[in-house]
């Protein structure tokens, strides 16, 4: 399949994803999911196609697309991920596990990742607290105009004074 195929079968999902047709949206990538596209795996992790599948079929069907397109390296999946290991959502919570893909998240260009990285650096929630480089992540996000890491950077400085 050409790229432009590809770009044609993800924009028909999102759409379909949006008016709640999850059956089309499922069609539409499945064969983008069978080549382990990892936006079409991820794309797929967020929705039950079937009114057949149970919630806990659901959540393990959910699990290993989005662990999967988390491992082919797509920042949305690696931030879901971080955020399925932060509040306990899927699996087991485990501080060191969503620092570990926040900070990978965070490497691709995520922006919430960074966010939460720089949190975790500076809190020291699941890796070894490095104030400095946590308050530059933060401050990275900021200067992009995120209004909750301008925020969390006015409390962060505030701790210090």
């Amino acid at each position: 399949m050409d790229n432009k195929e590809r770009l044609q079968r993800l924009v028909a999902a999102k759409k379909n994803i949006e008016v709640g047709d999850y059956g089309v949206a499922s069609n539409d990538i499945a064969p983008l999911v069978i080549q382990e596209d990892p936006e079409a795996m991820f794309l797929s992790s967020t929705f039950s196609a079937s009114a057949e599948e149970s919630d806990s079929d659901f959540e393990a069907r959910s699990f290993k697309l989005l662990l999967r397109a988390a491992e082919l390296r797509f920042a949305p999946a690696m931030y879901a991920l971080a955020v399925c290991y932060a509040t306990g959502d899927l699996v087991d919570q485990s501080e060191s596990e969503a620092a570990r893909w926040y900070e990978a998240a965070a490497k691709a260009g995520h922006q919430s990742a960074k966010l939460h990285y720089g949190i975790a650096l500076f809190n020291g929630a699941g890796v070894a607290i490095d104030r400095p480089a946590g308050l530059a992540l933060i401050r990275e996000v900021a200067s992009m105009g995120d209004p909750t890491a301008a925020e969390v950077l006015a409390d962060l400085e505030k701790q210090r004074d």
